[in-house]
């Protein structure tokens, strides 16, 4: 679901009292640094080659629109 269309879930069922940008987007963000932080040591340098990882993260938001890392 984009950011947008999630949004408007939240317009619409909470009304107006949970922001996506401003109460959920920084938990998310939160959660993705702190785990790229704590297995950053993990990640290998390939031998000193210039390399590049790309990661995805799942999250799921409970009934209380907290985040959740899958």
């Amino acid at each position: 679901m984009s950011y947008h269309n999630f949004q408007k879930y939240l317009d619409n069922t909470q009304k107006g009292t949970f922001h996506f940008t401003e109460d959920i987007c920084p938990q998310l963000k939160k959660i993705a640094t702190d785990s790229i932080e704590a297995s950053c040591h993990l990640l290998g340098d390939w031998n000193g080659l210039p390399t590049f990882e790309i990661f995805g993260l799942d999250f799921m938001i409970d009934e209380h629109f907290k985040p959740w890392l899958i």
